[in-house]
């Protein structure tokens, strides 16, 4: 008895389906209403940044600001552990507890805080949030494994301005 080509091809099948291949490395940005009146961004925005170091240990990088008229800011810079395609970071403050998921989809990242306090949440500025979709929108980063080497793309000029940040 002759087995079908199909049949001796079906295991090879089966482990590319299931293979670990998921790598999220790239750039998302924010996907929250804001608009601009007279250079003065109102709403927020923000961008997170991924690097895979290892099939499961990511470098993420997030920045969120809340806009005008304060421009408070959000920020994480940490090397977190990917499991069930979700990164959990959790606040290291005392006086904050809580956690942010970023759950990856096939278009972006949904970000849900747990135990976020309404007014202050994981040290970021006053009614900081990270919370919302984050769209993908390019397989490239600006991550390096230094830190102090990373770079956000700021594209408000108020935003700059108001850090006291030179053109």
């Amino acid at each position: 008895m002759q087995i079908p080509k199909i049949l001796l091809a079906l295991p090879f099948f089966i482990a590319s389906c299931t293979s670990n291949d998921f790598d999220p490395t790239g750039t998302y940005i924010l996907q929250r209403s804001s608009k601009t009146v007279n250079g003065e961004t109102f709403g927020y925005f923000g961008e997170i940044q991924i690097k895979q170091l290892e099939q499961n240990k990511m470098v993420l990088s997030l920045f969120v600001c809340r806009g005008a008229p304060g421009y408070c800011i959000g920020t994480i810079r940490d090397t977190l552990e990917l499991k069930n395609k979700t990164l959990k970071y959790t606040c290291s403050s005392i006086d904050e507890p809580g956690s942010i998921y970023f759950y990856f989809t096939k278009k972006g990242i949904n970000v849900i805080e747990k135990n976020a306090d309404q007014s202050s949440f994981c040290g970021f500025g006053h009614n900081v949030h990270a919370k919302g979709f984050y769209q993908f929108k390019s397989r490239r980063t600006k991550i390096n494994e230094d830190p102090s080497q990373d770079r956000f793309k700021v594209s408000n000029n108020e935003f700059r301005s108001a850090l006291s940040i030179e053109n």
